[in-house]
């Protein structure tokens, strides 16, 4: 079974620079979290579905839910799985 994109550790630890960045810059600026992504070439090489979540999570608020779904692995990985519209 397709499980989807798996979330690495590599990508966690971005994620969370990324979510850093946003924080400082928002402080001061009304920052563009679309920017900050696009600048880390790792985020940036993810499909859209991937994109998308990192945006939601990073940003709080499920402007992109219905486009994508989280699921956990009995391993203990998270997947992200496009959905596609019937």
């Amino acid at each position: 079974m397709y499980k989807g994109y798996k979330i690495s550790k590599r990508l966690e630890r971005y994620i969370s620079y990324a979510e850093t960045k946003y924080q400082k810059l928002n402080v001061y600026y009304n920052a563009d979290l679309w920017e900050i992504l696009e600048s880390y070439d790792l985020i940036n090489e993810q499909p859209d579905c991937m994109k998308w979540y990192v945006y939601d999570k990073i940003k709080g608020e499920g402007e992109h839910e219905d486009a994508y779904k989280v699921t956990k692995s009995v391993n203990g990985c998270t997947y992200v799985r496009e959905l596609f519209e019937k």
